[in-house]
């Protein structure tokens, strides 16, 4: 809903393609994308630490 009133849409990869540093660069390019929209609220949680050593299940 709070993307449709702002006219945003989000896009989900495959898990496939979401390994190794693939979902580090997608989620700061939409961090990035979000603050120059002005929806800086809709940015990612920048406290959150990656951890590599975690299957895809637990992540």
């Amino acid at each position: 809903a709070v993307l449709a009133e702002r006219d945003m849409q989000m896009h989900v990869p495959r898990p496939r393609w979401c390994t190794d540093n693939a979902a580090m660069i997608a989620g700061a390019a939409a961090a990035a994308a979000a603050e120059r929209a002005g929806h800086g609220h809709l940015a990612a949680d920048r406290r959150l630490n990656a951890v590599a050593s975690w299957r895809l299940h637990r992540a």
